[in-house]
């Protein structure tokens, strides 16, 4: 069941980050190479989430293995099913993409915080009666 959660954060995070370039770009042609590759990234980055269950690694530790992971699995699979023709232009875009995608899993957590919190209060408000 944890891997499945995984794969769907994955895939929720990265059409989101997808939608919101295409959104911003300039390239408004989007095809079915372009889908299955965002489809397949974004469930093996979310796969190597996993990291972050390591207990004997920092978060430091772990963020920065993730972000290796995905720039080697972006680099690979931009080699492999897209023309790259700048790959300074394409690190840098895993960089903002990574940025992106961290502020919103980020935003995420922090609202999934703030809903256990209150879940929190009010089970001990019920206990002190």
């Amino acid at each position: 069941m944890e891997l499945s959660k995984r794969v769907v954060s994955g895939l929720g995070i990265g059409s989101f980050v997808y939608l919101l370039l295409l959104l911003m770009s300039s390239k408004k042609i989007v095809n079915s190479n372009s889908i299955i590759f965002v489809f397949c990234i974004s469930i093996i980055i979310g796969l190597a989430t996993l990291i972050f269950d390591i207990d004997r690694f920092s978060f430091l530790t772990c963020l920065v293995i993730h972000y290796l992971i995905v720039n080697v699995v972006v680099t690979l699979g931009s080699f492999f099913l897209m023309s790259v023709e700048n790959y300074t232009e394409l690190l840098t875009s895993i960089l903002v993409i990574y940025a992106l995608s961290y502020l919103v899993t980020y935003i995420k957590m922090r609202a999934t915080s703030r809903e256990l919190d209150s879940l929190i209060k009010i089970i001990q408000s019920r206990d002190k009666k």
